[in-house]
């Protein structure tokens, strides 16, 4: 996806990536996965159990961030790819 930088001088704006939904959704499944690990230290410390963060787990909630991120992003891209433009400015 790319953004498009106001030119503030007599440049011509250039366009920059920026991550869209799927690499949105990754990063928070990343954090969350850290907020969950962490949950899971603090609580194996106080009740004195091992610590176990499957593999699988790991690769599970990626993959679902990503669907989602995808789904998220996509499903809205499509309808709106079926209005005119003047339908959709007017539903704005």
């Amino acid at each position: 996806m790319l953004s498009w930088a106001v030119a503030t001088d007599c440049t011509i704006a250039r366009p920059r990536p920026r991550p869209g939904p799927p690499g949105v959704a990754l990063a928070g499944g990343v954090g969350g996965l850290a907020l969950g690990a962490g949950a899971v230290a603090v609580a194996s410390a106080v009740g004195h159990q091992p610590t176990v963060l499957p593999a699988v787990a790991v690769v599970g909630v990626l993959v679902t961030a990503a669907i989602v991120g995808t789904v998220a992003g996509a499903y809205p891209a499509l309808r709106a790819a079926r209005l005119t433009p003047t339908e959709a400015l007017r539903s704005a």
